[in-house]
């Protein structure tokens, strides 16, 4: 379900005050403009990663660096923002009254499914139609990103019931437990495991078998947690000097990176240095989510307090941002040409030029914003794609 249906039903359904519904207006803006921004950009990243020619991939190019920098940039926002939405839903509805813990879990382990199914590809499924039982090991073995966003939602149901749904204590324990997930990443998710009990569990932390390992891409969404429940008890997201704290608050994180990953390594550990550059610069990163993060958050104070967030312009990017789930399947089919073998990667893998790879990035991001804004009279045709709601 999109935050704008569920921000809707609960209002609704769990008593949520009227000022409280009416102050969720302000953060659907904000969420939305976000997500949407990150699957637009990923729509495009994805895009050109596949199509574009071997030799045109130089980071001696500024253009092409400066796209890379940025797509990297958005699978940590994904995360983000997912714990941040989700922990804000989740203390809102044990404010009210209700729970989201059933919820909260059904919703992990569905997202856990999906990306099996989108695991599907066609030298994998030939084999599965011919009866070869290493298509199980091949299938389940291997996890990406929906798994770790499936695992993100049920660590933070599961720690929001160990903290005794206090928000106060929630968000500490969160944070605390952010840093250690995006501090020891570049070692756990080396891990060799023996045995098959530690075999499955390597399945999502091992970088061999999980292209986004629990460690650290599950520390991004611990972060979105803490904001979403500091969201929900007090109300940062009303005030533009908030904003501007988170971005103080990443640029910080940034500056101070290399100095917190040496701390950290020589309290628990020697590394070596390469290890070390490559520590700082996971921590780099979640500076430069929260930045963008308040920095995104500002834009959108600005727009509200000018009444632009009702332009078409905004609301397409919102829209956008309330189908992630159904993009992002979709997309991998048309993208990656999983189950039925018909996509881009199939017909023109690497074939393209820098303007070549950039047009078929704008058409296939104005195919999707399309269906964005058509989905709810196409989910009434095709009942299946409620499922990705």
């Amino acid at each position: 379900m999109s935050v704008q249906n569920e921000l809707t039903s609960e209002s609704r359904t769990e008593g949520v005050s009227t000022e409280t519904s009416s102050l969720s207006r302000e953060r659907l803006v904000f969420v939305d403009v976000l997500r949407g921004y990150a699957i637009l950009m990923m729509l495009q990243g994805h895009t050109i990663g596949v199509v574009l020619r071997d030799e045109y991939r130089d980071h001696s190019y500024p253009a092409y660096q400066v796209w890379h920098y940025l797509t990297g940039l958005t699978a940590p926002v994904f995360f983000l923002a997912a714990g941040l939405v989700f922990s804000f839903l989740l203390a809102r509805a044990e404010s009210g009254g209700g729970s989201r813990i059933g919820k909260g879990l059904r919703r992990g382990l569905w997202l856990i499914v999906l990306g099996w199914i989108l695991q599907l590809w066609p030298p994998l499924m030939g084999d599965l139609l011919q009866g070869d039982p290493s298509v199980l090991g091949r299938l389940f073995g291997k996890s990406h990103v929906l798994h770790t966003i499936g695992w993100a939602l049920i660590a933070i149901t599961v720690l929001w019931l160990l903290c005794g749904r206090r928000e106060k204590v929630f968000a500490v324990v969160a944070a605390v437990l952010a840093q250690l997930v995006l501090l020891s990443g570049p070692v756990l998710e080396r891990w060799n495991p023996e045995g098959a009990f530690a075999r499955v569990w390597a399945t999502f932390i091992a970088r061999e078998y999980a292209v986004f390992p629990w460690f650290p891409w599950l520390g991004y969404g611990l972060l979105g947690a803490v904001l979403g429940v500091l969201a929900w008890h007090a109300k940062w997201y009303r005030k533009r000097a908030s904003f501007l704290c988170l971005m103080a608050l990443g640029a910080s994180l940034m500056f101070f990176a290399p100095f917190i990953t040496s701390f950290f390594w020589s309290v628990f550990g020697e590394v070596s240095q390469a290890d070390l550059y490559q520590f700082s610069g996971r921590y780099w990163r979640s500076g430069e989510v929260i930045f963008f993060t308040g920095l995104m958050g500002l834009f959108c104070h600005f727009l509200i307090q000018k009444g632009w967030e009702k332009s078409w312009v905004v609301r397409v990017v919102m829209t956008c941002g309330q189908e992630t789930l159904t993009i992002y399947f979709l997309h991998v089919f048309v993208v990656y040409s999983v189950v039925f073998g018909v996509g881009l990667s199939a017909f023109f893998s690497r074939e393209f030029g820098p303007w070549a790879s950039i047009v078929t990035a704008l058409l296939v991001q104005m195919s999707f914003v399309v269906l964005a804004l058509n989905l709810k009279k196409i989910r009434e045709r095709v009942p299946a794609l409620k499922l990705l709601r």
